[in-house]
């Protein structure tokens, strides 16, 4: 038994000089350091307008109002690399299946490594925004791990010329936009803690600030739900805000 284990593997296996893993560790290695900077810097700027835009967004805001702060900008700077960082663990876990046949190779995506990704990068999302289990999440989280999947099979097929590293690039800006767009959604559709406060009798939640103005919605407190109008109010020491937990908002549609 032990012998046919060994055989299987060894008829399994590529030679190294099929394939040779050192090289696809870094495709952007050639790029000129300078020029992977600066456009690490704009990539990082546009899915925190990206990130802003999409959480303002869920609550009927239009993306002009999109201003990037501190705070979204940590948030999403964390998250953003993390999610780096989990992609190249991903895209070096698929390159190691490049190793084995083509068929045995299949198997191992289908079967082991994508459904594990997924899964890895669908409770990472759930637990960074605080969300619930959510069947579109999981299908971002999906699509995501096939993008990366589908990078190293054409990094296999062509190998490092100018093409792939466009390739490589464009691969990182569609996983990032859609990595921030549906993180700013899911943060807003699942927040539970806002400020609240009280005009002329009728209550109102702070959505967001722009401009050292907050952003304030009228709240129907026995649903929970907001109408797409807002005020926006200089904030002052003066003003009572109340910071409750009143749960996920829902967004009034317009009729």
């Amino acid at each position: 038994m032990k012998q046919k284990i060994v055989t299987w593997l060894k008829k399994s296996l590529k030679t190294n000089k099929q394939y040779k893993f050192k090289r696809f560790l870094n495709p952007l290695d050639t790029v000129d350091p300078t020029l992977l900077l600066f456009l690490l810097t704009g990539l990082t700027y546009y899915v925190a307008c990206l990130y802003k835009g999409s959480f303002q967004g869920y609550y009927g805001l239009p993306m002009q109002f999109a201003i990037i702060d501190l705070k979204s900008l940590s948030f999403i700077l964390s998250s953003f690399f993390a999610l780096l960082f989990f992609s190249y663990l991903y895209y070096l876990c698929f390159i190691g299946l490049f190793y084995f046949n083509n068929n045995l190779r299949l198997i191992l995506s289908l079967w082991f490594v994508t459904p594990l990704a997924t899964l890895h990068l669908y409770f990472y999302l759930i637990d960074r925004v605080g969300a619930e289990s959510d069947l579109l999440l999981l299908r971002v989280s999906l699509m995501i791990v096939i993008i990366i999947f589908l990078l190293v099979g054409v990094l296999d097929l062509f190998g490092k010329n100018f093409a792939t590293k466009v390739s490589t690039l464009g691969a990182i800006l569609l996983v990032s936009t859609l990595y921030s767009l549906y993180l700013g959604e899911y943060e807003a559709k699942f927040k539970t803690s806002y400020l609240t406060t009280k005009i002329d009798d009728t209550s109102y939640v702070l959505i967001d600030t722009y401009n050292q103005k907050g952003i304030f919605s009228p709240i129907n407190k026995k649903n929970n739900e907001i109408k797409p109008e807002f005020l926006f109010l200089e904030l002052t020491s003066k003003d009572k805000l109340e910071l409750k937990n009143i749960g996920p908002l829902k967004v009034m549609k317009n009729k």
